[in-house]
């Protein structure tokens, strides 16, 4: 399938970001970020909508997204959008996460390794 779009990224490039301590999934959803963002003005305006616990999955998806160079010239910005180059206004998006099983072959009562963490999508989806 060919798409309209020829995004800067070739196929070999990985963002990674680190924490500073070890990294936990927030508990309460809508896993809002733990800071208010520049650029979640353009959303939210004044009224940034933030978690009173840690999101070190939303900062993390966020650092990954700056450590690709995503947007540039715009980051640290309200008007930083790193993925400006891959969905243009107007387009349909999915965001396909992995909660397909339920659990690991090896271990059954680890799930949080093998499904899609909601604090992982919501940075994507702002």
């Amino acid at each position: 399938m060919m798409f309209p779009w020829t995004p800067e990224l070739d196929d070999a490039t990985v963002g990674v970001a680190r924490t500073a301590h070890a990294p936990s999934y927030p508990t309460v959803a809508p896993f809002h970020p733990d800071s208010p963002f520049p650029e979640l003005a353009a959303l939210y305006g004044d009224n940034v909508p933030t978690a009173s616990e840690a999101n070190d999955a939303y900062r993390a998806v966020r650092d990954a997204f700056e450590n690709l160079g995503l947007d540039p010239v715009r980051c640290g910005s309200s008007t930083w959008n790193p993925l400006s180059e891959v969905v243009r206004p107007g387009d349909l998006v999915v965001i396909k996460p992995n909660w397909v099983k339920e659990s690991h072959l090896l271990v059954p009562v680890a799930w949080e390794e093998v499904v899609t963490h909601g604090s992982v999508l919501r940075p994507i989806i702002d």
